[in-house]
């Protein structure tokens, strides 16, 4: 029991933190305590954050932190929570279900790897670190709680606080019924009982923490509605700024909530809302700015194009991510409702009644809370996944005709049940299965449950066996990096990893010859500038790995003082002379003609001849043109010579060397990233790497 009150105990502590926090900042004078641990939890996560940037963060500043945090409960009264009878015992039975289940330890995907990963690392440095990946720039609020708790607690008091604020999403749902005079408890069990809500709400995702700061955002308007204080607006500010802080999609909350604030003329208003916001949400924003020059990084390049992230793969896994594999609109209600598995996560069934919310657009309270639905599902549009509905779930269960909700609430109920659940959804639906207490109250071995649940843990053991502190890890298979010494680089997108990621896949191929020249002549004595350009569109991605000069025969070394220039992708440039033909500078998505590179040379280059190394699917529309230091451009005339690779293998992994990487984890199944491991296992010696140890068909490669 002493290992379990060690993971309870955090998690209240870091709850208890925030509600103390909250009744400073509200004067001990909340609307409800509830929205006091809002309040609270946005200026405790703040607050973590600063210690990051400071390099001081874990265990001692977060108990001098907390103490002094929860010094604000100091007469506060045991809070009353009104609630129906029958509802209450319902969602005390699915409440201690769940608990067993956020008390155990963490198994689901995004847990394990960057919402606990990136945790982990941060205690160890006591700062961020210096890595700019996808997961890095991710804004991350929740983490900050997530890491107060972990210091103490490790990976499942964090979880814990997840579902704290679960739990306290529900009389935020009964304090908006009553005030609207709605059934609220149904509307709250329907929101508590939903299978989706289940399974992240006990894990260490951010999503039912996001429904409970949306949500409190929208209470706090309407108490401000009937109260206009603008101490209100200030809170609901913070609550609003703090569901970008979760995730970026949570920005669609504040134009809305401002907008309306305009559109009534409230100019004071909207400033201190504004002002509340922007604590949550200029954090993260200026930490991304500072890093990369894009204040919404690792989103938004084409935007605010910089050299740390290409628009080619976000644009590739958005547009994944608003089809999930091709699914279509016909499917998409049933695997929302019924199945579970392709959009990761399932509502229920009884949700199929949900239409009958429109009624309601009637009455006031129908529209407001129908339109509140409305603008916090809008993030649904670009990433079908289950999990971006729950935030409208409490305002649409809310808007059901009363003579409906209790019916519809006992019903799917019972529909979420485990055992009603194994009778409908598909083995692979995503929801919680089992009922893990021996675990939880660790009776049974952490280790133990984690080989038996999480199959990719054997993979963390793997690396952990060998792999030390402050290695660098290529990731092409998404090992659980919670369970891991180190944080790799990957599996998602950034400048850097999809470098490396292209070197390997370049050297995969099974083309004797994948490279081949184009070679011209160079016309005038002296060079100023030369451009390597795409007159037409290839359908494809176009690259170039090399450019060398040549003067009489003898290759010209490139000189620091070359300016080098790229349409798209300019941070890549250095890699088409680095005298390294595995790597390249490449356009990352299908051109559209008119992308080049081009190198200036402003005190002059003396070289008589070009040559451009290529892939051989590069080389459609490409056209090279030379401007001396009194000519116009000139297009060259180009002649193509083969290239021999033998050493290609060898080289793609020297520039990983070369960019401080030691060892890869890579699939061997042939698809994806697996041809890359396929490619290793059947020639480790041309490739100069060590196979190390295999699980199961994934490999960990160490490079001498």
């Amino acid at each position: 029991m002493l290992r379990v009150l060690g993971i309870v105990a955090p998690a209240l502590f870091t709850l208890a933190s925030a509600w103390g926090l909250g009744r400073w900042l509200w004067r001990r004078r909340p609307p409800s305590e509830t929205l006091a641990v809002a309040s609270g939890a946005v200026v405790l996560s703040l607050l973590v954050y600063l210690t990051l940037l400071a390099g001081v963060a874990g265990r001692r500043s977060f108990a001098v932190i907390g103490m002094l945090c929860c010094s604000g409960l100091a007469g506060v009264r045991r809070p009353r929570l009104a609630i129906p009878h029958w509802t209450g015992w319902l969602m005390a039975a699915f409440g201690a279900y769940y608990a067993v289940h956020a008390l155990a330890p963490e198994i689901q995907p995004d847990g394990v790897t960057y919402h606990l990963g990136l945790v982990k690392e941060w205690l160890s440095l006591r700062r961020f670190p210096s890595r700019i990946g996808f997961y890095e720039l991710l804004p991350q609020g929740l983490e900050m709680l997530f890491g107060f708790a972990f210091a103490f607690g490790r990976h499942s008091a964090a979880k814990l606080v997840h579902f704290g604020f679960l739990v306290l999403t529900v009389p935020l749902i009964l304090a908006t019924g009553r005030r609207f005079q709605l059934a609220a408890g149904p509307a709250a069990l329907l929101y508590f009982a939903s299978p989706v809500v289940a399974i992240t709400g006990t894990s260490a995702y951010s999503d039912a923490a996001f429904v409970f700061f949306a949500a409190a955002a929208f209470l706090l308007l309407v108490i401000w509605k009937d109260e206009p204080r603008t101490e209100l607006l200030f809170h609901a500010g913070l609550a609003s700024g703090f569901c970008y802080a979760i995730k970026i999609p949570g920005l669609v909350v504040l134009p809305f909530a401002v907008g309306w604030l305009l559109w009534r003329k409230e100019w004071r208003g909207s400033a201190w809302f504004l002002a509340g916001s922007l604590m949550s949400i200029l954090p993260w924003m200026l930490r991304a700015l500072w890093l990369t020059g894009n204040p919404f990084a690792p989103l938004l390049n084409n935007v605010f194009p910089n050299d740390y992230f290409h628009y080619g793969p976000e644009k590739y896994l958005s547009e994944y991510l608003r089809s999930y594999g091709g699914i279509t609109w016909a499917r998409i209600p049933w695997e929302l409702l019924g199945r579970g598995g392709t959009l990761q996560g399932l509502i229920g069934p009884a949700f199929l009644l949900a239409p009958l919310a429109l009624l309601s657009l009637r009455r006031a309270a129908g529209r407001w809370l129908l339109a509140a639905a409305l603008v916090v599902s809008l993030p649904w549009w670009l990433n079908h996944g289950t999990r971006f509905l729950m935030p409208a779930i409490p305002f649409v269960a809310l808007a059901i005709p009363a003579p409906v909700a209790a019916p519809m609430a006992v019903a799917h109920a019972v529909l979420s049940l485990p055992p009603v659940l194994d009778r409908y959804t598909p083995p692979a639906s995503w929801r919680l299965k089992g009922f893990p207490w021996r675990a939880a109250f660790r009776l049974e071995p952490e280790e133990d449950y984690l080989r038996k649940n999480l199959w990719e843990y054997r993979l963390a053991e793997m690396v952990s066996r060998h792999v030390k502190p402050g290695d660098t890890v290529l990731d092409l298979f998404a090992i659980p990096s919670a369970y891991t010494p180190v944080v790799p680089a990957g599996p998602l997108s950034s400048a850097q990893f999809d470098g490396m990621a292209d070197a390997l896949a370049v050297a995969a191929t099974d083309d004797p010859q994948p490279l081949y020249q184009l070679r011209a002549t160079l016309p005038q004595s002296e060079v100023a500038r030369i451009r390597f350009e795409l007159e037409k569109p290839t359908g494809g991605p176009w690259g170039i790995h090399e450019v060398q000069f040549f003067s009489h025969g003898v290759a010209v070394p490139a000189q620091t003082t070359w300016e080098l220039e790229g349409k798209p992708n300019r941070g890549d440039t250095p890699r088409a002379f680095d005298r390294n033909p595995a790597t390249r500078w490449q356009t990352w998505m299908a051109t559209r003609g008119g992308e080049f590179l081009e190198v200036s040379c402003p005190s002059g280059l003396r070289a008589d001849e070009v040559a451009v190394t290529l892939s051989k699917s590069d080389h459609a529309g490409a056209v090279a043109r030379v401007q001396g230091k009194d000519t116009a451009w000139t297009v060259l005339e180009s002649r193509r010579a083969p290239v021999d690779t033998p050493l290609l293998r060898r080289q793609a992994v020297l520039a990983l060397r070369g960019a401080g990487v030691r060892w890869i984890v890579v699939s061997s199944s042939g698809e994806g990233h697996g041809v890359i491991g396929l490619a290793m296992m059947q020639a480790r010696e041309a490739w100069g790497v060590e196979a190390v140890e295999e699980t199961e068909g994934v490999y960990l490669f160490r490079i001498p």
